[in-house]
């Protein structure tokens, strides 16, 4: 959480992140790698594009991660995570 802006960390508290992450790890497994796709420029913001690799998973989840142009810490502003296993119920 250290790493999310004070606006990200207002509408995304610790409990509801640490659930959402037990979601994610359920329905497609645990973290264990990621690959550099892209940046692409939006606005005011700059999203970073990446493949991840999740132990349950054979394809890869597209994962967004959005910061703020000009921020030099770098706090992330949204985090994303594409898949059709995480869209199911």
């Amino acid at each position: 959480m250290e790493d999310f802006s004070d606006k990200t960390k207002a509408t995304l508290t610790e409990s509801n992140f640490k659930q959402q992450n037990k979601i994610v790890n359920h329905k497609i497994g645990n973290y264990e790698s990621k690959e550099f796709v892209e940046t692409q420029p939006n606005g005011e913001y700059v999203v970073a594009i990446y493949k991840g690799k999740y132990s349950n998973k054979h394809k890869d989840v597209m994962v967004s991660i959005t910061f703020k142009n000009g921020d030099e810490a770098h706090k992330v502003e949204g985090l994303f995570m594409t898949s059709p296993k995480l869209a199911s119920k």
